[in-house]
């Protein structure tokens, strides 16, 4: 009989696989403005190309799943370790600051570089931030591009990338209720103190792979409901509390919920079963069939196609199981350690994923006129971005974030004092 094993105090290959995740988030930010699927973004570049296409798709597919499913692997831990009131006041303070400092005096500068470039003459800045703080109280289901004016999605404050901030702190919200209940209802023995993580022995393969069906199974039945009365571009809006797109919500959800269960199952104590290649050769399989659905649903994306729609749900509900297990083998199996780049950006990645996007942003609007392939642009904004942002995480934000906070209230000042 297998002993139980006890959890480590570090997952070094957890760290690994974040940060790395944010990397591409901000290099899937970098190519937007070089694709011919994304019609809203601020800067729409005349420079563009399809191969820019595939790779949007292909990291949409896992990028932000896999972060949902770290962040719930660690929800037992902190709970057990903080007790529910300490995990929420610590939640809502690390996650729900940033999203309302940056939501009104940092995101806002992105939309308004949308307004300037598509606006023969465009309003101040102040003038304009007044505009969008009119959309605060705005609940609405939210169309890009708009249906009935066929054009971008404008002039309402928005949470931009922040939605992940925000969905991530309503799933903590909620599992932190879960767990109180559950201690009411079913207290712990009384050899069990505050704080302790229990040792386990960890599921057998038969059971992993028994369970990563059941949850697949889980993901696709609302995902497939959820496609058939909404578009995959439409986003559910509450002001700038919370925003999410209502065909993703059930993925996010489902492996969310699935990492709570996979730290309480001991799941990343050895292996998955399966060789990480494995795993890797059918994440990529998948990712040419959803590549080829969303190629056919392109052909008419004003009209939901039933059966497309169905099988889509499909594939992402796989998708995501199979880049998870591929990205957990490798990071337990081949990198399980770190040199100095990979400590400065385990440190770093939470804020680096906050203020990148503007940044992005910015750098596309300066090389907007500038000639070169889309390849190249993207290239350049892609380094550019993450040179700039890991610098001002690792000097600036991380190391003194009330000074960083201070400071984007006086750059938001100055923004309209210089700009009007």
């Amino acid at each position: 009989m297998e002993k139980a094993h006890t959890y480590p105090e570090r997952y070094l290959f957890l760290d690994n696989i974040r940060y790395l995740m944010v990397v591409f988030v901000v290099i899937f930010h970098a190519s937007m403005s070089y694709s011919t699927i994304v019609p809203w973004w601020s800067v729409v570049d005349s420079s563009q190309n399809e191969l820019i296409n595939v790779l949007i798709v292909i990291l949409n597919s896992f990028q932000l799943p896999v972060l949902f499913f770290i962040s719930g692997y660690f929800v037992l831990p902190g709970l057990r370790k903080q007790g529910t009131g300490v995990f929420v006041r610590l939640k809502l303070k690390r996650l729900g600051i940033p999203l309302i400092l940056l939501g009104l005096f940092y995101n806002p500068v992105m939309s308004y570089i949308r307004h300037v470039v598509n606006t023969p003459e465009p309003r101040s800045y102040f003038s304009y931030w007044l505009l969008q703080m009119k959309s605060l109280s705005d609940f609405s289901i939210v169309h890009f591009p708009d249906r009935a004016s066929g054009k971008p999605y404008v002039d309402s404050l928005t949470q931009w990338h922040l939605w992940f901030i925000s969905m991530l702190l309503v799933f903590f919200l909620i599992a932190a209720v879960g767990y109180q209940i559950k201690q009411v209802l079913f207290p712990p023995g009384p050899e069990i103190r505050p704080g302790d993580q229990p040792a386990v022995i960890p599921q057998g393969r038969g059971k992993i792979l028994a369970m990563l069906g059941v949850f697949a199974v889980a993901i696709f039945c609302p995902t497939a409901v959820s496609n058939l009365y909404f578009f995959d571009w439409e986003w559910a809006r509450f002001g700038c509390v919370l925003s999410f797109q209502p065909t993703r919500l059930p993925v996010y959800a489902g492996v969310f919920i699935m990492g709570i269960y996979a730290h309480e199952r001991g799941w990343l104590l050895k292996p998955l079963p399966g060789k990480f290649w494995i795993w890797l050769i059918l994440a990529s399989l998948f990712s040419f069939a959803l590549l080829v659905a969303m190629i056919l649903i392109g052909v008419d994306p004003t009209t939901i196609q039933p059966k497309l729609s169905i099988a889509i749900a499909g594939i992402r509900a796989f998708i995501v199981l199979f880049w998870i297990c591929a990205f957990m083998n490798i990071g337990i199996t081949r990198w399980n350690t770190q040199g100095a780049m990979g400590k400065l950006l385990t440190r770093c990645s939470y804020d680096i994923y906050l203020i990148h996007m503007p940044i992005v942003i910015l750098l596309q609007y300066a090389v907007l006129s500038v000639n070169g392939s889309a390849l190249v642009k993207f290239g350049m904004v892609a380094t550019l971005s993450l040179g700039i942002t890991i610098t001002l995480t690792k000097l600036v934000v991380t190391p003194f974030p009330r000074w960083s906070a201070a400071g984007l209230v006086t750059g938001f000042m100055l923004a309209t004092l210089f700009i009007g």
